[in-house]
């Protein structure tokens, strides 16, 4: 009896020391755990900032708003983000901040778009409000994740159509951004778009049996938004797109 009660003993002692964390998983935990507290940090910061932004260009003046009741209507989305840059690519952009058409006109919000040295820009060859976007997006302000800027990557798709570049995005778990989120990635990174094109190929006009997609890009330095026909659309990398949006319900 006394011999069984001892390797009882001894079993639960041995459970005991494999069961408590070694110095090294201790160590690593605590690493993860600041590493997670720093992203946190950092994504926060980064939302101030483009809220700073949007503030710097006009956006609660044109909506008749002060910058608090500004602030306090994008507010909510702070608590979206830490969620869906998890599965941002380290290569991408993790978040945007979007103002929808319906709540400030994307002609508006074009002409805020500022470049280098306040440079700005309304040139356009249609009417912005005839417009029409190919997916549903959220009528508040919203967020989209993980935007791929559709440049510098080495891998050539073949494609012949907007419609078939879409087809490409959607197998990927991808879509296309909308003119209202190409004009917010405008806003956030103007050096970006001043040297890059961006195609909108979620949004689109109707011009005769095919679509014109949006595209904005620089010219003399100013924000400039042209179109190009959806069947003259080729092959390269993917356009830009976004993997996911977050708003408040």
């Amino acid at each position: 009896m006394t011999h069984s009660l001892v390797c009882v003993c001894r079993s639960l002692l041995l459970a005991l020391l494999f069961a408590m964390p070694t110095p090294a998983a201790i160590a690593s935990a605590d690493s993860h755990a600041r590493a997670t507290l720093v992203a946190e940090v950092e994504t926060e910061q980064a939302f101030r900032n483009q809220i700073r932004r949007l503030v710097e260009v006009g956006y609660p003046k044109t909506l008749g708003m002060t910058t608090e009741q500004f602030r306090l209507m994008l507010e909510p989305l702070s608590k979206l983000i830490n969620v869906g840059v998890r599965k941002t690519d380290k290569n991408n952009l993790p978040f945007l901040i979007v103002i929808p058409g319906s709540l400030m006109k994307i002609g508006t919000q074009f002409d805020l778009i500022e470049f280098e040295n306040g440079k700005r820009g309304s040139a356009t060859y249609r009417e912005i409000d005839e417009i029409r976007d190919a997916f549903l997006t959220p009528e508040q302000p919203y967020l989209i994740f993980d935007i791929d800027l559709g440049i510098g990557s080495k891998k050539i798709y073949r494609y012949n159509s907007v419609r078939a570049a879409r087809e490409l995005l959607s197998r990927n778990g991808r879509r296309g951004l909308t003119l209202a989120e190409a004009i917010a990635l405008a806003t956030q990174y103007p050096k970006i778009v001043s040297k890059q094109t961006i195609y909108a190929t979620a949004s689109f006009w109707r011009y005769d049996n095919t679509e014109a997609i949006p595209r904005i890009g620089s010219t003399f330095g100013y924000p400039f938004l042209t179109y190009l026909f959806a069947d003259y659309f080729g092959q390269g990398p993917l356009p830009a797109s976004c993997r996911g949006i977050g708003h408040e319900m």
